[in-house]
């Protein structure tokens, strides 16, 4: 009731009405900024989880090759002299220590259409059986390979593996005496 006698109108005023609106629009700005966010993170999510993919494929491609070089032997980390810098060349571990490349490309030099702008990036290390995440300066007979891509020199994935020295035992034969010890 209004004044003595009279009946208000129902309905809002326009100051409720502004008010709503107010509110509206607030939760309005809330809402998209959530969707937002989930949109960035989930284009996060998926680019490192390509990442991943890149770091574990060249990883896999690492440490499918011998440990030394078959031509030279055991020697130091890196390519040897007259070694060509082609990844389609490398034939030991330690080739691939130092090799940056960017897009990422497949072992047959084709680019990856999806990775423009990732660099993936190879370093090996001689370590010690004690002392995994640590390095030697000095041959061992295992190497530590780590595989890094990033973008724009942030990490998006690290993948890591070790590769040992694999002993000829071909020319190995038991002793007559020690193979009878053996049997059952």
């Amino acid at each position: 009731m209004g004044r003595e006698g009279t009946v208000r109108p129902g309905g809002f005023t326009l100051v409720e009405a502004v008010v709503s609106m107010l509110i509206l629009g607030g939760l309005g700005v809330a809402v998209m900024s959530t969707v937002g966010a989930a949109g960035a993170s989930r284009q996060q999510v998926v680019e490192r989880s390509r990442a991943q993919a890149l770091a574990t494929d060249l990883l896999s491609e690492v440490l499918s090759k011998a440990y030394a070089d078959p031509e030279v032997g055991l020697g130091m980390i890196g390519r040897d002299a007259g070694e060509a810098a082609d990844r389609a060349q490398f034939d030991d571990v330690d080739d691939y220590h130092g090799w940056a490349e960017t897009p990422p490309k497949e072992i047959d030099g084709n680019a990856i259409a999806w990775a423009t702008g990732l660099t993936r990036s190879v370093r090996v290390n001689w370590v010690t059986p004690g002392s995994l995440n640590g390095t030697s300066g000095t041959g061992t007979w295992l190497k530590r390979v780590e595989v890094v891509v990033s973008r724009s020199g942030k990490t998006l994935a690290k993948a890591t593996g070790l590769r040992a020295y694999a002993f000829d035992l071909s020319n190995l034969t038991l002793d007559e005496a020690l193979v009878k010890e053996l049997e059952p």
